[in-house]
């Protein structure tokens, strides 16, 4: 959200954020395992930056979409940049950027997967490779099934609670034709 509105920011972290988000995750894996090891540690560091790039994007679209007569009525009745921030920014863009957790949260499930295949010593990711090795397919149709089902309820309580959060916002509406 600041750099939505400060320029000065903007300028500098979206090239971090825009070239840490187009390295492909097969990419960035081996350093992370050089620099983190073996373990855990690395792949959460990997999904945490695609989820990083994905929540600053959407943060940043959700403020650039906010409608500006909404913070200008809110300076014109005497709010300060702080109060306009704290009363109009935030609430307004709270809907999209749960939208983009949703989206980054089904993201992270395949990349953890991935990132588990690369080095973890357990974890579905693991098992896969495991299953992979010995040509189990049903298996490994098994594990991604079940790897399907668990983000599939994530993403439906996801979408319960956000409702809540966001109980004001109207869901988008499909022209019926």
């Amino acid at each position: 959200l600041i750099t939505a509105r400060f320029e000065l920011a903007r300028a500098i972290l979206d090239p971090v954020a825009m070239t840490a988000g187009t390295v492909p995750i097969l990419v960035l894996a081996p350093f992370f395992l050089i620099w983190f090891g073996i373990g855990r540690a690395s792949s959460v560091l990997l999904v945490v930056i695609y989820v990083a790039v994905i929540l600053y994007i959407y943060a940043q679209r959700a403020a650039d979409n906010l409608d500006p007569v909404y913070e200008d009525a809110a300076y014109t009745l005497g709010a300060s940049p702080r109060r306009a921030v704290w009363d109009v920014l935030i609430p307004g863009t709270v809907p999209q950027i749960l939208g983009g957790i949703r989206i980054a949260l089904a993201g992270a499930w395949g990349l953890e997967a991935i990132a588990e295949l690369l080095g973890s010593q357990r974890g579905i990711g693991k098992i896969v490779q495991v299953l992979a090795g010995s040509t189990d397919i049903l298996g490994i149709f098994a594990a991604l099934l079940v790897l399907g089902a668990v983000a599939v309820v994530f993403d439906a309580l996801a979408a319960l609670l956000f409702s809540h959060l966001a109980g004001w916002s109207e869901p988008a509406r499909t022209s019926g034709g």
